[in-house]
């Protein structure tokens, strides 16, 4: 069984290639696998990401930056 996850994305705090401070993020949702939702709960507990959109969201940019790099 997955998990069925909806984040809100509020207002961009950082730059550094990503989108400019205040613009907005999209609302999405995503469905995971429940072992990573557990993993990534246990690094929420120990302050290693905000939240859950933090998490995915910097996972994200890892994978991006990783395949961009390959070109």
């Amino acid at each position: 069984m997955y998990y069925q996850i909806f984040i809100c994305f509020g207002w961009i705090l950082t730059t550094m290639g990503r989108p400019k401070v205040g613009q907005r993020k999209i609302k999405t949702g995503v469905t995971i696998d429940p072992e990573l939702y557990e993993w990534v709960q246990s690094k929420i507990e120990s302050k290693e990401f905000a939240n859950l959109t933090h998490a995915v969201e910097r996972g994200l940019y890892l994978l991006k930056d990783e395949i961009e790099g390959r070109k």
